[in-house]
Order: structure tokens, then sequence, then C-alpha cells
């Protein structure tokens, strides 16, 4: 008398079974599962999962792993505070998105020399584009930035090109006013300046000039030729000798950013570490900070060779 009902239970379950949609495995199968994994086995792991770091006096700061994006440690990395000079980036990468040869002159206006600052160039002096953008970089020259930003067009369109930069690289926090960094209202979280590095380690005319010590540049209004030297105190440092060395880095202070250093690390293994300080108590104690942030990444991870 049971068996036909369990027959027909039986036989209802295999056809509701077979009748399912397909979809939702369908659904899992086509997640980046791989991706995941694979993004997540190339990141450097914690030998010590204890270890919380070193103390800096930076008020906000950020090592962020470069081929990952693993955010390896962190000091208020995601509030946003002026970041002074780190600005240079963001003008350095807007103006090779409009102009990437630098081969043309250019002439260093009054209104560009007048900013506050060190003043390295006399007024109506010309040089180079590539001149001029080693200058900014290298020496943090603010006339040099705000010649390369009215280059062709206006100085409005050019900061505009900059926040639209800022929005295409993804930065949460990140507005800018001026191309200088003269202005406290540019601003930017620690995290969005170790974005800003990622970015900018695509160009190699920023790598090559953040990884010169000096230039010479030759007057042609017959001014004695002007020496810019790095502000990149740690470019003399064991962190730039083997086994480490220095792929790009750039300074900053403003009285209301404080001492400021954005840095690329890359040690023996070929990984690379961007390690951000905004904020530091003085001028030295930003190299101090960056360096001591570096040296105990490189010390207490490592990186899963593929």
């Amino acid at each position: 008398m049971t068996t036909p009902p369990l027959l027909a239970f039986i036989a209802w379950t295999a056809l509701h079974a077979v009748s399912q949609p397909t979809q939702p495995v369908v659904s899992w199968q086509e997640l980046p599962s791989a991706h995941a994994v694979i993004h997540i086995s190339n990141a450097p792991v914690k030998k010590n999962p204890d270890d919380v770091g070193v103390d800096v006096t930076a008020r906000a700061a950020t090592v962020v792993d470069i081929a990952s994006g693993q955010r390896l440690f962190a000091k208020n990395a995601d509030q946003a505070m002026p970041i002074a000079s780190l600005t240079k980036l963001m003008t350095a990468m807007t103006f090779l998105d409009e102009h990437p040869q630098l081969d043309r002159s250019i002439t260093i206006t009054p209104d560009d020399t007048n900013v506050d600052g060190h003043r390295y160039f006399a007024d109506n002096e010309r040089m180079t584009e590539s001149q001029a953008f080693q200058s900014m970089l290298i020496g943090s020259v603010n006339a040099a930035a705000n010649a390369l930003a009215h280059a062709e067009g206006t100085r409005e369109n050019f900061i505009q090109a900059m926040n639209q930069k800022a929005r295409t690289i993804h930065l949460q926090h990140a507005h800018f006013v001026d191309p200088v960094g003269i202005s406290p209202d540019n601003q930017a979280s620690a995290e969005d300046v170790a974005m800003i590095l990622r970015a900018a380690l695509q160009y190699p005319e920023i790598r090559q000039a953040t990884e010169l010590s000096s230039i010479d540049v030759p007057s042609q209004i017959g001014h004695p030729a002007y020496h810019i030297v790095s502000t990149d105190l740690l470019i003399h440092s064991y962190l730039n000798a083997p086994p480490y060395r220095i792929v790009l880095a750039k300074t900053g202070s403003l009285p209301e950013a404080g001492f400021c250093l954005a840095q690329i690390t890359r040690d023996a293994q070929g990984d690379q570490i961007v390690v951000v300080v905004l904020d530091s108590q003085n001028h030295l104690a930003r190299f101090q900070d960056n360096k001591a942030l570096a040296a105990w990444t490189f010390e207490h991870f490592e990186w899963p060779k593929i």
C-alpha cells in the first residue's frame, strides 16, 4: 500500500532536481576565483602575525606592496590631509598624458616664479620641457611646475585635468587646486598617495627623473647654469645601495602639511613597496620615518615566489 506513494515521491524528487535552472552553478563557475587566489598568493606575508610595526612621527603613513596592492602598514592612512609638493607627481602624470615628448621649449615667466618657496630660475629663462620636468621632480622647483601647467592652454584647465586624472586612477580623498602643492587645499590620504606612486611607476620619464641626484640646467639668457639637487636625502642612504634601490620618490613640505615623503623601494628579489609618510615631525624625521618603515617591511614580510 505504501509503494506507489514512495515511488511517486522519488519520481517527483528526480524530476524536480532535473528541472532546476543551472544558472546558479554557472554563475559560481564564472566568479573570478582564480584571479582572487593568485592575488592573495602573490601578496607578501608577515613572518610574525603579532608584529605591529614601528613607531613613526608621521601623523599618517602607509606601506603598500606594489605588485598586489596589499596594505602592509597603516596609520591614519585614509585621512585626507595637505600633501604639499607630492602634488607634483600628479602634475607630472597629467602633463605627460598630453605632452609625452618633452621636446618643446618653454619660458619661465614672472608669474611662474611669483610663488612661495626657493627661487631657482631667473624670470624669462628658457629651457626644454624635459629640463623643466626634471627640475620639478628632482628639486621640487615650483616655477617649473607652473610653467609646465600653462605650457599649452590655461592653468585652470590643467588643474581640471589633474582632478580628472585623480578620478581616473580612483583616488578616494584627493583634490587639487594648484599644480605646485603650495595650497593646503591640495589634499589626499596616505593611501591615495600610494596609489599615485603606483600609477606614476608606469611613466618612465618620472622614474628616470627621480632616480637622479642632481641635474645642471644651462641658462639661455646669460645666467650661470642652474644646479638642481634632489630633495630626497635617502638617495644617498643604504636604501639606494645593493641590495636595495630607490625606484621613485618625491618630497613635500608646507606649514599645514608638515614634512612628507613618498617613495618606492625595491629589494634584490625585485619586490617593491611604496612607503608614504605625511606630516612627519620635522625635515629629517620624514626620512627616518620612511627608512624605518621600509626596513621593517623588508625584514618582517616575505614574498611567496610563484
